[in-house]
């Protein structure tokens, strides 16, 4: 995400000095993180008959929670997925020069049709930034619960 917003602030200065450092982070636009959670938390404590183990409807709010953190992160990475198979694999293949590691498109990369895509990657990478803190934040509020239980046996 840094690299993109990075990359971001050199097409909006028209900054051609960087063109070697666009054409690094370019290269990098296929690279994506892949959270591919499957099942479900809170359906699976129920169908187990375990969530009757939880007294505490805090922890089983937060597990519900959770879990649609969880749902928004999927899709949020078929979101990225989309847009970098979709998008920025053709717009970097057409410019990038990847055995020699250089622009061949010089004019392409300081368009308005590439600094889209960097603005638009940006964007992802930012809810999806926050989207991870949140489920992490929620994580972290259920094991705090859990541990305020465990203080009361």
């Amino acid at each position: 995400m840094a690299q993109f917003e990075y990359a971001n602030k050199i097409i909006t200065a028209n900054d051609r000095t960087k063109m070697d450092t666009l054409g690094i982070i370019a290269a990098n636009f296929t690279d994506y993180s892949d959270f591919d959670r499957e099942g479900n938390i809170y359906e699976t404590l129920v169908n187990s008959g375990e969530i009757q183990l939880l007294r505490n409807q805090g922890i089983i709010n937060r597990v519900r929670i959770l879990e649609q953190r969880y749902n928004y992160i999927n899709r949020m990475e078929n979101i990225h997925y989309d847009i970098m198979m979709d998008y920025a694999a053709r717009s970097i293949t057409t410019i990038i020069n990847f055995a020699a590691a250089e622009v061949v498109k010089q004019e392409f990369i300081f368009s308005n049709e590439f600094h889209n895509l960097v603005f638009l990657l940006v964007m992802v990478m930012n809810e999806k930034d926050q989207t991870y803190i949140s489920a992490i934040t929620e994580i972290n509020d259920i094991l705090a619960l859990i541990d305020d239980e465990l203080k009361k046996v």
